[in-house]
């Protein structure tokens, strides 16, 4: 009861009504159009943006150039927080009294503001494709869609009190959500400079009887470039299988390993880990003196009773 009497004081009505959501034509209320429906995807940001942060300061950083991709995710980000400094500013100038007028746009600014500097941050630590974004700017168009049913729904039946420039800046709006969980759906791509290139031959030659030119014919592998939906749909694997339909599959069709899934890496990392653990193991039970003393007393007993 609470709860619903704080979101009575921020909107015009309730948050929520049984006879609407279980009616022969369900829906919600505007209060929960205005404010739960835009602020879940918001929060769900806001939560694991600490986390996104802490992984991408973690990984090895190569910066990507500023691409075309990159200026049309920035624009559209950027048109989406010119709707809500609008609706602010009519808010104002229409003497709204209510809280959520301008709650609502002031979360999804500094949401934008966040997908902005996560698009800058990926982009300077090499991240292709952003799981994070593109999730959440999914979620918002789902959200999102729920509210443009109604309003069309209303308006077919000449109950809406929106006016025209409010359904046209709404349309706008969902629009534009739409048109970035389509650019985040594309992963940047990586045009290596002269001297990362040079760094990867001489990485690349880990075997005397294998040659630069031979391992760099093999393709980058491709599944930490690709986007999320291409990620868990297996997309990045159509061309392979395609060609192997078609033909025999050579050794040039194939990619080569990521450093993460060469078992030469992981063998280092458990021998680094062994080492320090053994050694610690050695120090502390030498501060109970030599380990095979029982053992060495066992033997001469032994030996002693062969002699005899």
């Amino acid at each position: 009861m609470k709860l619903e009497h704080h979101f009575n004081s921020l909107c015009d009505g309730p948050l929520w009504n049984s006879s609407t959501a279980y009616s022969d034509s369900p829906d919600f209320t505007q209060c929960f159009h205005d404010t739960f429906l835009v602020w879940f995807p918001c929060f769900m940001l806001w939560i694991v943006a600490p986390l996104w942060t802490y992984m991408l300061t973690r990984r090895n950083s190569f910066k990507i150039r500023i691409s075309v991709l990159f200026i049309l995710k920035c624009a559209a980000i950027l048109c989406l927080i010119a709707i809500e400094i609008f609706k602010i500013t009519r808010a104002a100038l229409d003497n709204k009294q209510k809280l959520h007028n301008y709650m609502t746009p002031s979360i999804l600014i500094f949401s934008y503001l966040l997908c902005l500097l996560f698009v800058h941050f990926e982009r300077k630590r090499g991240l292709k494709s952003s799981t994070l974004l593109f999730t959440f700017w999914l979620f918002l168009a789902i959200f999102i869609s729920f509210t443009l049913r109604s309003i069309v729904l209303n308006r077919t039946n000449n109950n809406s009190s929106l006016s025209t420039l409010q359904f046209t800046v709404f349309i706008a709006f969902f629009v534009l959500v739409l048109l970035n969980v389509v650019l985040f759906s594309f992963a940047e791509k990586h045009y290596e400079s002269r001297y990362e290139k040079n760094n990867k031959e001489e990485a690349l030659l880990t075997d005397n009887d294998t040659s630069v030119d031979e391992k760099t014919k093999l393709k980058e592998f491709p599944e930490e470039s690709v986007s999320l939906p291409s990620r868990l749909t297996f997309w990045w694997l159509t061309n392979l299988i395609i060609t192997g339909f078609k033909r025999d599959l050579i050794r040039s069709d194939l990619w080569r390993l990521d450093d993460t899934e060469l078992s030469e890496k992981l063998t280092n990392k458990f021998e680094l880990n062994w080492t320090q653990k053994a050694s610690k193991y050695v120090r502390e039970r030498a501060k109970y003196g030599p380990i095979d003393d029982e053992n060495d007393s066992d033997e001469k007993k032994k030996n002693k009773k062969m002699k005899h």
